[in-house]
């Protein structure tokens, strides 16, 4: 079984993040934005910043893996300001533009305030929701419907040109 480079990977002397990291790297989200950020926002920080901080590994699919998460989840895009924020303790200022660049990469424009989803993304999600609570294991699940052409390689977040 192959691991992925931007998973945690379990071993007794790593972080909760599966990676010993420079001590400065502790005080992500850290303070001001813990408090004033949901759980689930301040989670897909969290994932944003294990995929910069091992992207040296891998720096081809990063941005794949990052588009991913993001074409899977309802969530509104992250603002500057957020990223910003969220990194602005124990990361230079290349290194917060280094995060835009990558995050923007994945889902595109990264926007000075949050950028609510498409109508499009939302339906994508909810069918994607709705089959997985029925039982049917996507992406193969898909396969069991007829559906238009293009909307199968859209469900299972494939990159359609």
């Amino acid at each position: 079984m192959s691991t992925s480079p931007f998973l945690p990977q379990s071993d007794s002397n790593t972080d909760h993040f599966g990676e010993k990291h420079p001590p400065y790297r502790s005080t992500f989200l850290s303070g001001k934005i813990s408090t004033a950020m949901s759980f689930r926002r301040r989670t897909l920080l969290h994932q944003m910043f294990w995929i910069y901080i091992r992207k040296s590994e891998n720096p081809s699919e990063a941005s794949k893996f990052l588009r991913l998460i993001w074409d899977s989840v309802p969530d509104s895009l992250l603002s500057k300001r957020e990223i910003q924020v969220a990194f602005e303790e124990g990361f230079s200022s290349e290194e917060i533009t280094d995060v835009c660049t990558l995050y923007s990469r994945a889902v595109g424009d990264v926007h000075p305030y949050v950028i609510p989803r498409t109508l499009k993304h939302y339906s994508r999600t909810a069918i994607r929701r709705r089959l997985s609570l029925n039982g049917h294991w996507l992406p193969e699940g898909i396969k069991e419907f007829a559906l238009p052409e293009k909307l199968p390689s859209y469900l299972k977040l494939e990159e359609i040109a």
